[in-house]
């Protein structure tokens, strides 16, 4: 989904702003259930699966899933064909065998860079407030962020960092996303 703060005065706060703004990573974390297409044993590395969504563009390396309390890391690029992804390859190899039909949510990670500023939050907005005091808060331009900010996606400190979006608002001229993130 596109962000909605596209308009005229978006774009000339992020011009304005640009310069005085840096970098910062924005993760967009997206969750795609699945199921295994048959019973695989402990060592196997390949694996197929079905019931994948329609319109879903399925694996590229770096996908995760969970079998067991293993967290295995795709290391090719499989689209699914008529709801199937045959040939998926991951890393580590299973430690825990994988039942036929088992169901599998898939984790696609795709990082953004956008122009922003971040601050931890200082301990005098903290006294009955749902801040924290490890929160920080980024203003995000709305110009360089393509879509709507998500709860379950991740954002980088200049200290590199990663951390959980907890909360998100954007300002009435529709310029800049205020993202908090712990």
């Amino acid at each position: 989904m596109a962000s909605p703060l596209k308009g005229a005065i978006a774009k000339a706060v992020g011009k304005a702003l640009k310069g005085i703004c840096f970098p910062i990573t924005y993760r967009a974390i997206t969750n795609t259930a699945v199921k295994s297409g048959a019973t695989y044993a402990i060592g196997v590395s390949t694996a197929n699966f079905t019931n994948c969504p329609a319109g879903w563009g399925g694996v590229v390396p770096g996908d995760t899933f969970a079998n067991g309390l293993t967290t295995h890391t795709v290391t090719n690029t499989v689209a699914p064909v008529a709801g199937t992804m045959t040939g998926v390859t991951f890393t580590p190899a299973l430690v825990a065998s994988m039942a036929s039909g088992a169901a599998i949510t898939i984790t696609d990670q795709k990082d953004y860079v956008v122009r922003g500023i971040d601050r931890q939050v200082d301990v005098s907005f903290i006294t009955n407030t749902v801040i924290t005091a490890n929160d920080y808060l980024f203003t995000l331009l709305a110009d360089g962020l393509p879509m709507t900010p998500k709860l379950t996606d991740k954002i980088q400190t200049r200290d590199g960092k990663f951390l959980t979006i907890v909360s998100t608002a954007f300002d009435a001229a529709k310029a800049s996303w205020t993202v908090q993130a712990r």
